[in-house]
């Protein structure tokens, strides 16, 4: 029933969220989530319906060039890279987590759904963040499930992304990090570029753009 109920959830939502979803992406989305229910069964429609939403909810067209260079940070099961991926499939995506049974779940999804221009990488996001086919050579990067501190993830996220790319956190559990934002960004080479806050779970989209390099402090959590 579970699965059966998510597609008429998630376009209805969607609608209420004022995002254009086509009988094709949904279809892929739906696809997505059954994949995910066949692993994780107690993730029900309505959870990942507004899982969804909150992922593709991140997009700014002044933040994703056509056919921009984009890397999920800590990906998990691929949120929020795979639906944005079906919502904008122009952009290059590279999925980065540190676990190797998730990245054989992104790589059945991306395999299944048949998208172009996915590649998956096994890594730590600090060790990641210094290679050199790696360090500067994105757009935008984005982070949803890590749990460092607010500047600390702004730090990794900047380290991926070219002078004047973009970094873009999901933000819900440290809305107290809030307070001193823009000169928290600007400590590590960005500049703060706007908040945006919706009520989906609370969230809070921090969107930071490069503005000089800096280099990576050997702190991992703060």
């Amino acid at each position: 029933m579970e699965q059966m109920d998510f597609c008429p959830k998630l376009a209805a939502m969607a609608v209420d969220y004022n995002i254009k979803l086509s009988d094709k992406q949904l279809q892929e989305l739906t696809c997505f989530y059954d994949l995910l229910y066949a692993r994780i069964h107690n993730w029900s429609a309505d959870i990942m319906a507004g899982t969804m939403i909150d992922c593709l909810s991140c997009y700014d067209p002044n933040t994703f060039p056509v056919g921009c260079r984009v890397i999920d940070i800590a990906s998990g099961p691929g949120f929020p890279g795979i639906p944005l991926k079906i919502l904008w499939p122009d952009i290059k995506l590279c999925m980065l987590d540190a676990s190797e049974g998730r990245l054989s779940f992104r790589q059945e999804v991306v395999e299944r759904l048949n998208l172009a221009d996915v590649t998956n990488l096994h890594c730590r996001v600090e060790d990641a963040a210094i290679l050199p086919e790696h360090h500067g050579q994105y757009q935008l990067s984005m982070s949803r499930g890590l749990s460092y501190s607010l500047q600390r993830l702004v730090e990794l996220g900047l380290q991926f992304v070219e002078t004047g790319g973009h970094y873009i956190e999901f933000e819900v559990e440290r809305r107290h990090e809030m307070e001193g934002v823009a000169e928290k960004v600007a400590a590590v080479g960005g500049e703060l570029v706007k908040v945006k806050e919706q009520d989906l779970e609370g969230r809070i989209f921090v969107y930071a753009k490069k503005v000089r390099e800096m280099p990576l402090t050997s702190v991992t959590a703060e």
